[in-house]
């Protein structure tokens, strides 16, 4: 049981680095909508990298 919540914390750290890298793409567009849309498609590519990898290492334990 240790080792899930080992992984569900870094799963969740890994979002949190994932929002931070939005946010700071999202001042450095300063409105620009397509440069919006490109971070709004990163975060949403490492997020499902990371619950992909949280997914294959739970089905481990």
């Amino acid at each position: 049981m240790q080792e899930k919540e080992a992984i569900e914390t870094a799963y969740s750290a890994a979002l949190q680095a994932q929002y931070k890298v939005m946010l700071q793409a999202y001042i450095m567009a300063n409105g620009d909508a397509a440069l919006e849309k490109n971070a709004q498609n990163v975060f949403k590519a490492g997020a499902d990298i990371a619950r992909r990898a949280r997914d294959a290492a739970i089905a481990l334990y």
